[in-house]
């Protein structure tokens, strides 16, 4: 399971102008960001996408909670999830679906 910010970003153009004028060229910084959470099974390389304005611990517990219940997770069908320590996947607030989805901590990187 990982999760990716995209958005976008405005378009650069070329204009002309004559040599003896300073051009002005207004630019309005709009971003419309999306995030992505992803799970990938990699036996199989089947995935599943969940997209959202915002990263936060509520919406990852709600993802948690929709993943398992989407994917069947229950005593004969255990999960084990891979995250990568962001903060709102370490906090002691995220909610873990009581069915058994276990979570694997990759380890820190070395300082």
């Amino acid at each position: 399971m990982d999760e990716h910010r995209i958005g976008l970003k405005p378009v650069i153009r070329r204009d002309w102008f004559p040599w003896w004028e300073v051009p002005i060229a207004p630019v309005y910084w709009r971003f419309e960001w999306c995030w992505v959470y992803g799970f990938v099974e990699p036996s199989s390389g089947e995935s599943e996408w969940w997209l959202f304005d915002r990263v936060e611990t509520q919406i990852m517990s709600l993802i948690l909670e929709a993943f398992a219940q989407a994917q069947g997770i229950n005593q004969d069908h255990p999960a084990l999830l891979v995250l990568d320590r962001a903060r709102w996947q370490i906090t002691d607030k995220l909610e873990i679906p009581p069915s058994p989805c276990f979570l694997e901590f990759l380890p820190a990187p070395a300082s």
